[in-house]
């Protein structure tokens, strides 16, 4: 986004300017939220401030209800858990919740089972078989490779 001079000098304009010329929006917080990298020499005190900042950046607590953010979580999580060809499919369409996710990513085991795509709420049960990619659990009390965790 090119921004004139003049409007170089209003700071919401210069915000918003570098905001997309960066890509920096809530999904680029909630990247950064659920890394699993410590950066090196930040201390269990700073991460969690960290982690607060990004939450409060990602989730905006202060725009949203706590049903909203309830959505929010609940569908990254599936997100999260799903297998990441369905993952990338499911994210390519942008789902609002995570009950559109999960019929989403029906939708696609369907498609690939050669099975009808529709999407109706029956006993149509197609458990999703591949193990989840999860990152592991971080114990502050055992180093990481690269990360310095003494207070």
């Amino acid at each position: 986004m090119a921004i004139d001079e003049q409007q170089a000098h209003i700071y919401k304009d210069l915000k918003h300017a570098l905001l997309v010329k960066f890509d920096i929006s809530p999904g680029t917080y909630r990247q950064q939220f659920w890394s699993v990298v410590v950066p090196y020499g930040e201390n269990p005190t700073q991460t969690y401030h960290r982690l607060k900042g990004l939450y409060r950046r990602w989730i905006r607590p202060k725009k949203h209800t706590k049903d909203q953010i309830g959505v929010i979580v609940i569908r990254d999580q599936l997100l999260r858990v799903l297998p990441a060809d369905i993952r990338t499919w499911v994210k390519e369409h942008e789902p609002e919740d995570g009950l559109t996710a999960a019929r989403l990513a029906l939708q696609y085991v369907n498609a690939r089972r050669g099975a009808s795509t529709r999407l109706s709420g029956g006993d149509q049960r197609h458990p999703i078989q591949t193990a989840p990619s999860r990152p592991a659990r971080r114990d502050f009390n055992q180093p990481t490779q690269g990360a310095n965790l003494t207070p």
